[in-house]
């Protein structure tokens, strides 16, 4: 059963009112191919990419009629219990089944639901018997796990490397970030460093030793040496106007 004649089935149980046993059937297999379909590529993407063993089709078509008579399983299950139900009901007689709330059309109904959980069944092990059906079956788990690792690799390549636009405002906008860092940023840390380091342990030691350099730098040449943030706002100074 392909996907397009699921979908005309559907289409025809729309216009047509309530389904027939065999349209629901058919949404029944649809759903039980795609469950095998998605099984069936998680097994491929854990065996090829964890497993680091190669693709081989053959080696999944066990895989695939497992699932498939699981499914089948399933059904015959519901049918079994539909058919308890069924026969429950009909002991009870009619003064019974009214007092239990049993309404004229529920055994129609049920006996619908049986025949869909029995054509579902029947369906499912002929496709597990189907040699051709399951390496269609498998092709399609095959084609969709490559599909989910390109998506994969698209997806992680396009966030690696996401081209950044950069316009004239970005430009200048860092530009001036750069000025603040050397300007404001760094000079006010060499600050902050020299006012921590003048109050640890060395502080007296070092205190005499600037008192010493300024003493010579007023002997030699009548200037005070700057201190460190202005160094750095004079380097940046320079470096900028060159």
């Amino acid at each position: 059963m392909t996907d397009d004649n699921a979908s005309a089935t559907r289409g025809a149980r729309v216009l047509g009112g309530r389904p027939t046993s065999e349209q629901s059937a058919t949404d029944g297999m649809y759903i039980a191919v795609a469950a095998t379909r998605l099984s069936l590529k998680n097994r491929i993407l854990v065996e090829v990419l964890h497993g680091g063993q190669e693709y081989e089709a053959e080696r999944f078509i066990g895989d695939a009629r497992d699932a498939l008579l699981r499914l089948a399983d399933e059904a015959h299950g519901d049918a079994e219990r539909l058919r308890d139900i069924m026969r429950e009901i009909r002991g009870l007689g009619l003064r019974r089944r009214r007092r239990q709330g049993y309404r004229r059309d529920d055994v129609t109904n049920l006996r619908r639901r049986l025949e869909q959980a029995e054509l579902v069944e029947q369906t499912l092990r002929a496709r597990a018997d189907d040699d051709d059906a399951l390496r269609e079956l498998v092709s399609a788990a095959h084609e969709a796990a490559w599909d989910e690792i390109a998506r994969n690799i698209h997806h992680n390549l396009a966030s690696e490397y996401e081209r950044v636009v950069v316009d004239e405002a970005d430009r200048e906008d860092r530009e001036r970030r750069i000025d603040e860092v050397a300007t404001i940023d760094l000079a006010r840390l060499a600050e902050e460093t020299a006012g921590r380091r003048a109050e640890s342990g060395d502080a007296a030691e070092e205190h005499g030793a600037r008192n010493a350099r300024a003493s010579r730098g007023s002997r030699g040449s009548g200037a005070i040496r700057p201190s460190r943030g202005n160094r750095l706002r004079a380097w940046w100074a320079r470096r900028r106007g060159r």
